[in-house]
Parts: C-alpha cells; sequence; structure tokens
C-alpha cells in the first residue's frame, strides 16, 4: 500500500517518473484504480485497516487537530495478516489516534 501519491506520481504513468519496482507490480499484480479517497487521509487509511467505512471506524474527516482514532475494538488489516503468518511493519505517518497510547 502506497498513500497520498499523485495520480501521475509513477512510471506506469508517467515517463518522466522513474518508479521500476511499482511498475513491475502493476504489471504483475492488481492495480486499483476506481476508488474514493476522503479530504484527509487517516479516513481512507482507516477504511484499508479496518475493512469498514470511516464512519464506522470514527473516522469522518474530522477537524485537523480532532481528539480522533480509529475504534481500538477492531482488528486491524496486520493482525489478521499475523494470524496467517505474515510479519507486518509500519513506517510513516500513523494518524489513527496518537493522543492515547492504547491507539499506538
Amino acid at each position: 500500500l502506497v498513500d497520498d501519491w499523485g495520480y501521475a506520481d509513477v512510471s506506469f504513468r508517467n515517463p518522466a517518473i522513474l518508479s521500476p519496482n511499482f511498475h513491475m507490480l502493476v504489471e504483475t499484480g492488481l492495480l486499483l484504480d476506481r476508488h474514493y479517497v476522503f479530504k484527509y487521509c487517516s479516513p481512507s487509511r482507516a477504511s484499508f485497516l479496518t475493512g469498514r467505512w470511516p464512519h464506522h471506524a470514527h473516522q469522518w474527516n474530522p477537524p485537523q487537530n480532532a481528539m480522533v482514532g480509529v475504534n481500538i475494538n477492531m482488528t486491524l488489516l496486520p493482525a489478521k495478516l499475523k494470524t496467517a503468518g505474515y510479519k507486518t511493519y509500519m513506517v510513516g505517518k500513523w494518524h489513527e489516534g496518537f493522543f492515547d497510547p492504547a491507539y499506538l
């Protein structure tokens, strides 16, 4: 999953960009190119992590400094992948709740 890229920020849509690994993934994998994202990144990320609409995961384009986070009672995708034997890592932004350690 790559988040917050523009439509033409990859080589398979813009020959001026060099991204051979993503180009290879598109040629050998699945490109999801019809989707809806919200004004802020958190609701879309919450949907991906929970498999639910953002308003079911407590994300709905909240104000920038709002004290909200993904519903901590939900099992997120990384936990499901771990039960299937995958190793998971998180690099980059979280923005799914940072005001309370329970969200981390």
